[in-house]
């Protein structure tokens, strides 16, 4: 930079900087209007768990009822995935086709409009001819975040069907009522459906078709409109009114006539109010329930619904109330939210309500430690600042920057759309100890310039000036790296952009505050006492106009103008002149009285006129400015006050916490004194021995390459919030019954263990099940709820290992236990084997299970290929068929109708409508024998029964079928027990290389090892982009290729540090600790930026190069012992990882105080010694290369 450019910055930044001191009310103002926006915003902002993830993958899910998985793949994936192979931006296409129902899968890259995806999924629907039984294909956008919020039981003694609808009619419509809620879906119970079964023998012998039987039912059960018909003066609607209102109008149904006889249903079966087909039982310890799930609307705030929801369920206090209090309050419009009772008081007769989860709490609980970790680590830092400054006024100046910052921040955050989350305040904690940073250089400079004689304002805005471009640089060094999150992809890109505004938004905050705020403060005379040598509580307390108010009230020249004057003293307070003058009323104009008659009295007119209205005018001005003044005297009064009782509370804080911590502020001025000399020794000795220290920085170096590679890996720690889910599968094709009993019985060997308080099931999958692909009757899940006594980890540990030892005991089951999860939607580990033949695959992945049964680290392996569904299966005759005149697809669907049913009609039941299902009675379809007997040429004079045109067998057939890329694939699922994701990942390799593979098959390790995999490739990305922008940064400052260079080296050096306390403490290497090793690169740095900043200053004063280096070491030791230790301190919260959701910002903290306190150490030391080691090298060359600011000097 020129000296005239240099010249012409210096003038602005100077100016700015002489604004913010002659201007502190200005600058107070602004302070007060983003406070107070930052607080409007913090009431606005939604609370959530996580960041809003847009994971770009949609879902085409399509329901093919009584179809085989081979059926469904070929008649229903297959078709799909050819249609949809071609659209946009896929990444990647998978199929599981399963019993009843076929799921497409298409992963998309990130960052791609999914809204026009999904347009473009359904054009390329739209041209797919599927089977005429298969519904319309239903596209799903998966959201992570519309997991239920909350799920409520209702159980009891009571009639489930009963139940069931209360639910469906009731229950559900008062939740959806509540501001928030997107939905409410019923899970479990009995749902009522009508059924009509018809005796087999007497449709033969009638000749009857079951299809057209229902059909001729359906004609019957219609109200239709007719028209208009007018009769005179009256107009008429014609309905025809023709429903059935009861279960015996249907037994009545004529369906036929033979001879002249009519043939009603009740002469050809029965009619019973039945329920469907179950698929899904739901209990709470022990008892079967109706379980309802929550779902909240996109911007909603999930703990304000919760609340909600709550008061909703049990009124103002959001707690159940026991039945004896319920019974004791008298009838009539209860407590609950807009004087409706609460639902727990409605409940019908037996019936209990309990909410089974509640997102809410596990948020609060987190959010609650973050704000403790956050408030914890500020007044650490704090703390740590009173050591170095040893009085309180400026203490406290710099940790106002933290409340400060903060409060600005959520006005940033709402602008953005940022939420409340674990993330975004984790961002926040995490830079909690870093905003006092900037204040503290600031304040140590001005310090500094006041110790050498400069008056307060000339020290504040020197001292400024002087470091003003290093803490600019260095806060945006911090900045820059969190730019290139922008490129990261997959979950880590998703989750941790919150966090990077966030901290982002608060180093801005701080940096404006350091800059403007804290020199306008410095630059006043925090005294006790006024600026004329009087009372400053004195001066603050007395009006403006009092001195010269009482001087003209003491002037009055007799008793009658001192009266007159008293009155007027408040007037003259705000004035600050009489409120008229006292020479007596105005005189007529001059050469009035020698004028005429007429015109002396129209003189006289006008002045008799112009005398009141002149006194009433002044007397409303002196109105007006007394209640300017009373305004401002009480604005100034409450600044004022506010000032005093800041100086009260500064110099009371300062005298008790120097009484209070005098002995150890002697012993850190001891144990700091005793620092400063053995630093010089050690620089010294540094900068005349180089070769030591470069070696033992390569030693590190060579530490950092090789525990780095020692270290195992993960995706995202685990979270642990005193729960555990067990995912259990018994053999397919196992009915539901079987299954729930299977599963309760399990549960209650559960319940049994000390460590459990709740178990709640739910078998089966609902059909309407959007966060699921997988399952069916013959799968259930467990939610177990651990006691919240006893330390958690201990707890979880204990409850696991016998959880699994129970599973262990029951036959055919096959089981995983796992943490709720927030982020990734698979398993840790899931190896997936190519083969085009079924049976094939089948051998391949029989034989892979055997071999990662003995893999180290892998427990609770899974293979998609087990054992499949029992099936009959009907193979017909095509020439028998012929030979009867009938055709494979009318039989086929006749046999899907007696023996699945069909729905053609409803019945009306007031607020609901109930399905009529028509199929043959459940003992004429039992076994295989009466299912070969089974008529299949209604109305022919000869009964053919199916066994005559078809061969009927048993087999077993796939449980489901899954495609990947259009090719078959085994997928082999796990979980980790003790060790990490790489080392596991790497153990599989091992063993899937024994499995004999030819050059068409193969394998491929998916689940959170690819997601690991992709999330790392693109932080690599970052972290290099990141180092760049700093040496930007800083290449721009000093104007400097070679200094920031030596600058950089903090960088690995930091990462020596990093990589030694993973190792130490066996953390692995996780997503987030790669953020924290991005966070390093730009907070590092900073140190270094100060100390070769100020040495280049000495430098530029004509100070030789050792005594420079040496120099700026001991007087830039204090503030970047100041800055780091306050950071080091702020962090310490969230580094011991207690509470809830501590374990996503623990491995970051521990990472970033980790990297800083070694770079820190080593800063001291390394940096000096390269800084005089390439100066050397550059004097002894060419003519010295111009220094920043200056010419250079050797």
């Amino acid at each position: 930079m020129n000296p005239m450019q240099d010249e012409t910055t210096q003038k602005a930044t100077g100016t700015l900087y002489r604004l913010a001191v002659d201007r502190p009310v200005t600058v107070t103002m602004i302070l007060i209007g983003v406070v107070v926006f930052g607080l409007v915003s913090l009431s606005r902002i939604p609370l959530s768990l996580m960041p809003e993830l847009n994971y770009p993958t949609i879902t085409v899910r399509t329901t093919y009822e009584g179809a085989a998985p081979e059926e469904v793949e070929n008649n229903v994936s297959i078709p799909l995935e050819e249609a949809l192979g071609v659209v946009t931006h896929l990444k990647r296409i998978q199929s599981v086709s399963k019993t009843d129902a076929s799921d497409i899968l298409l992963e998309f890259d990130w960052n791609t409009d999914m809204n026009l995806a999904t347009q473009e999924v359904s054009e390329k629907l739209e041209r797919v001819f599927l089977p005429d039984e298969a519904e319309k294909p239903l596209i799903l956008r998966y959201d992570p975040t519309q997991d239920p919020v909350m799920r409520i039981s209702l159980y009891g003694p009571v009639n489930l069907m009963d139940l069931r609808t209360y639910a469906d009619q009731d229950f559900k419509r008062e939740l959806e009522k509540t501001p928030g809620v997107a939905a409410v879906k019923v899970r479990g119970g009995l749902e009522e459906e009508v059924r009509v079964f018809l005796d087999e023998q007497k449709l033969s012998l009638a000749n009857l078709n079951i299809e057209a039987l229902n059909r001729a039912l359906a004609e019957q059960n219609i109200n239709l409109a007719g028209g208009k018909l007018k009769e005179g003066s009256t107009e008429y609607i014609v309905r025809t009114v023709n429903e059935f209102r009861s279960l015996r109008e249907i037994e009545d149904a004529v369906v036929s006539q033979r001879e002249g006889v009519p043939l009603r249903i009740r002469d050809l079966g029965r009619v019973e109010r039945s329920f469907r087909d179950r698929d899904m039982v739901t209990r709470v310890n022990d008892q079967e329930s109706v379980e309802l799930e929550v779902f909240k609307e996109a911007d909603a705030n999930i703990v304000g619904l919760s609340q909600a929801l709550r008061q909703r369920l049990f009124g103002p206090s959001g707690r159940p109330r026991p039945p004896e209090a319920v019974k004791k309050e008298p009838a009539g419009p209860g407590p609950g939210r807009g004087g409706t009772p609460p639902l727990a008081d409605g409940l019908p007769k037996d019936v209990a309500l309990k909410i089974v989860s509640d997102q809410a709490s596990f948020i609060s609980l987190a959010i609650g430690n973050l704000k403790s970790a956050a408030v914890g680590g500020g007044l650490l830092a704090i703390v740590v600042l009173y050591f170095f400054l040893k009085r309180f006024p400026p203490t406290l100046m710099v940790g106002l920057s933290i409340p400060f910052s903060v409060i600005a921040t959520f006005a940033a955050m709402y602008l953005s759309g940022v939420t409340l989350n674990i993330m975004s305040l984790g961002g926040l904690a995490l830079g909690v100890g870093m905003l006092v940073d900037n204040a503290i250089v600031v304040l140590e400079s001005i310090s500094r310039c006041r110790e050498e004689g400069d008056p307060p304002r000339e020290a504040a805005l020197r001292g400024v000036r002087e470091v003003g471009m290093a803490v600019a640089a260095s806060t945006l060094t911090t900045v820059a790296v969190f730019f290139p999150i922008v490129f990261v992809e997959g979950i880590a890109g998703q989750v941790f952009k919150d966090l990077s505004l966030t901290v982002v938004y608060s180093l801005l905050a701080s940096l404006a505050l350091s800059l403007f705020f804290i020199p306008m403060l410095a630059a006043r005379e925090w005294s006790s006492r006024s600026a004329t040598g009087g009372s400053l509580a004195v001066e603050i307390f007395v009006p403006r106009h009092w001195a010269q108010a009482r001087a003209h009230l003491a002037q009055a020249p007799g008793t009658l103008a001192r009266m007159g004057r008293l009155l007027s003293f408040p007037a003259f307070l705000a004035l600050g002149q009489p409120l008229w003058p006292e020479s007596g009323r105005p005189a007529l104009p001059p050469g009035a009285e020698a004028s005429s008659p007429l015109r002396r009295s129209l003189s006289r007119l006008l002045l008799a006129a112009r005398w009141p209205l002149w006194a009433g005018f002044r007397l409303l001005m002196a109105l007006m400015a007394m209640a300017a003044g009373v305004s401002g005297y009480a604005l100034r009064l409450a600044i004022a006050a506010g000032e005093l009782a800041f100086l009260w509370a500064a110099g009371a804080g300062g005298f008790l916490a120097g009484r209070l911590l005098a002995r150890p502020l002697r012993a850190f001025d001891g144990a700091y004194d005793r620092l400063m000399v053995l630093y010089r020794k050690i620089v010294q000795g540094a900068v005349g021995r180089p070769a030591r220290v470069l070696a033992s920085v390569g030693v590190a170096l060579l530490f950092m390459v090789a525990g780095f590679f020692a270290l195992d890996a993960e995706l995202i720690p685990q979270i642990h919030n005193r729960t555990l889910v067990v995912e259990a599968t018994l053999p397919v094709g196992t009915p539901l019954e079987v299954t729930d009993a299977t599963v309760r019985r399990l549960a209650k060997d559960i319940m049994a263990l000390p460590e459990v308080t709740e178990v709640a099931i739910q078998s089966g999958v609902a059909k309407d099940d959007l966060t699921t692909t997988e399952g069916g009757e013959y799968s259930s899940t467990l939610t177990v709820v651990l006691t919240p006594k006893g330390r958690m980890r201990a707890v979880e540990s204990r409850a696991l290992e016998a959880i699994r030892g129970l599973l262990a005991s029951v036959p055919d089951l096959k089981a995983q236990v796992r943490y709720p999860s927030l982020f990734s939607t698979r398993t840790p580990i899931e190896v997936e084997i190519y083969a085009n033949d079924l049976e094939r695959l089948k051998a391949l992945s029989r034989e892979a299970m055997g071999e990662l049964a003995g893999v180290p680290g892998l427990t609770d392996v899974q293979n998609s290929l087990s054992r499949g569904n029992p099936e009959v299966q009907i193979a017909y005759d095509r020439q028998r068929l012929a030979q009867y005149g009938l055709d494979i697809a009318s039989v086929a669907s006749l046999v899907r109708t007696k023996v699945l049913g069909q729905v053609q009609s409803r019945f009306d039941r007031g607020r609901e409508k109930v399905d009529i299902r028509v199929q043959v009675r459940p003992e004429d379809r039992a076994n295989l024998a009466q299912l070969a007997d089974l008529v299949v040429n209604p109305g022919a004079a000869a009964a053919v029964p199916l066994a005559a045109v078809a061969e009927i067998r048993t087999g077993v057939g796939p449980s489901e079928i899954r495609r990947v890329n259009q090719q078959r694939v085994a997928v082999l699922s796990g979980n980790l027990k003790g060790l990490g994701l790489r080392g596991v990942a790497k153990r599989i390799e091992d063993a899937m290389a024994r499995l004999p593979l030819t050059p068409e098959e193969g394998y491929r390790i998916a689940g959170q090892k690819e997601e690991m995999d992709a999330s790392s490739r693109s932080l690599v990305l970052a972290l290099f982009l990141s180092v760049f922008l700093v040496y930007l940064v800083m290449a721009s400052q000093f104007e400097s290729l070679l200094h920031p260079l030596l600058i950089m080296a903090t960088i690995p050096l930091a990462f020596a540090g990093v990589v030694a306390v993973l190792v130490l403490f066996s953390i692995p290497f996780s997503i987030l600790v790669f953020i924290g090793v991005i966070m390093l690169a730009g907070i590092v740095v900073n140190n270094a930026i100060v100390w070769v900043d100020y040495t280049n200053q000495l430098r530029e004063r004509n100070m030789g190069l050792e005594e420079a280096v040496e120099q700026s070491g001991v007087i830039r030791m204090r503030p970047i012992l100041m800055t780091t230790l306050t950071t080091l301190f702020g962090l310490l919260p969230l580094a011991l990882g207690i509470g809830a959701g501590a374990e996503l910002q623990q491995p970051m903290a521990v990472t970033v105080m980790a990297g800083l306190s070694v770079s820190t150490l080593l800063t001291l030391v390394v940096i000096p010694t390269l800084y005089v080691l390439a100066e050397r090298r550059r004097a002894s060359g060419a003519p010295p290369a111009p220094l920043p600011g200056g010419e250079g000097k050797p």
